[in-house]
């Protein structure tokens, strides 16, 4: 049982109280990958973890939450896991796109440029 429960802590990425920024947990489809992160959240130490988690892939696809409740591990997301997103990131090594988002109601960024979409007023989020 000790060994099955190391496989699943190895998979997740990190283990108990971790210092890591983020843990990642797969998601279906290739390279896509749930992260929840860890607070008070590190922007640029997020990116770095999730740059790293993507590194040898030529597309990938990280989607952060700071609350394991809301996280979505199935694709499509559900409105509410949707509008729980803290951080997304998207890489496409074949077309030379890269971009990294966040909630910026949560992160605050220096550009709105890096801030994710506001969910639609009065959109139902279940």
């Amino acid at each position: 049982m000790r060994r099955f429960a190391l496989g699943v802590c190895l998979a997740l990425s990190a283990c108990g109280d971790s210092d890591e920024p983020a843990r990642f947990q797969a998601m279906p489809g290739m390279n896509n990958w749930a992260a929840l992160i860890r607070q008070p959240i590190d922007p640029a130490a997020v990116e770095a973890a999730v740059k790293e988690k993507c590194q040898t892939e030529s597309q990938c696809s990280v989607y952060g939450w700071t609350d394991e409740k809301s996280m979505a591990l199935t694709l499509p997301m559900l409105d509410r896991e949707v509008s729980a997103l803290v951080f997304t990131y998207d890489v496409n090594r074949n077309t030379g796109f890269e971009r990294s988002l966040w909630n910026c109601k949560i992160v605050k960024r220096p550009n709105a440029d890096q801030c994710l979409a506001s969910p639609e007023p009065g959109k139902d989020t279940d």
